[in-house]
């Protein structure tokens, strides 16, 4: 990071930065393929699996639910709690997540989270991986209406905390939401997870690029 810049504020994403989570949809795509499709080794196109990852969850099974022709109307629900369980039980957070985060609250700059995932979620994630009380401010693409290929989010985080884009960097792992924020004005640090896609666009539109060797701990020399 240019030793110019003067970091106020982190806007940190959760799901595959914060907590090692993305391999949920390994997991959520077999199920799917044995239970509603009765397919076993069921792959879904690629595009809609990169468009569920950055979905409000509920609108991202209604969308699978249309593509795949899925009419059993508990689909939804039980989805939703499959993804309850997942969080409550079998996430961990990222190696120096919680190192980054008493480095943060030590040294006065704000951090909130932007997520895809729901406020209710995030609050069960967080709290199983012992995270939450070093975060104030929870919000969610559900709450503004919009997913991370739109900033809405990204702006309702950094003014919850009194801070302007310039004087924020957002923390990603998704190419997506991270060219999101660099085109709103936001500073980028792009974290990479095995599960996730396009790295090199995801280190194209990162300031600083965390790669597979390191650790969001790294991150504090350069802040």
């Amino acid at each position: 990071m240019n030793p110019s810049m003067r970091i106020k504020g982190v806007i940190l994403d959760m799901d595959g930065t914060l907590i090692d989570s993305l391999f949920f949809f390994k997991d959520f795509w077999k199920s799917v393929g044995e239970r509603y499709l009765g397919k076993k080794d069921f792959k879904p196109d690629e595009a809609i699996d990169k468009k569920m990852r950055t979905s409000i969850y509920p609108d991202g099974l209604r969308m699978i639910a249309a593509e795949y022709h899925i009419t059993d109307g508990r689909f939804v629900e039980e989805y939703v709690e499959y993804l309850r369980d997942f969080y409550r039980y079998r996430v961990s957070a990222k190696p120096g997540a919680l190192e980054l985060l008493m480095f943060l609250e030590k040294h006065g700059i704000a951090v909130c989270v932007a997520s895809a995932s729901e406020t209710k979620h995030l609050e069960i994630a967080l709290t199983a991986c012992g995270l939450r009380e070093y975060i104030p401010e929870l919000h969610s693409c559900a709450d503004v209406g919009f997913g991370k290929d739109r900033p809405d989010v990204f702006f309702k985080a950094a003014a919850s905390m009194g801070l302007s884009p310039s004087e924020v960097c957002v923390v990603e792992d998704s190419f997506l939401a991270l060219e999101t924020a660099k085109s709103a004005g936001f500073h980028t640090v792009g974290v990479y997870d095995a599960n996730n896609y396009d790295q090199e666009r995801l280190r194209a539109a990162s300031e600083i690029y965390l790669g597979k060797s390191e650790t969001l701990s790294d991150l504090i020399e350069q802040l």
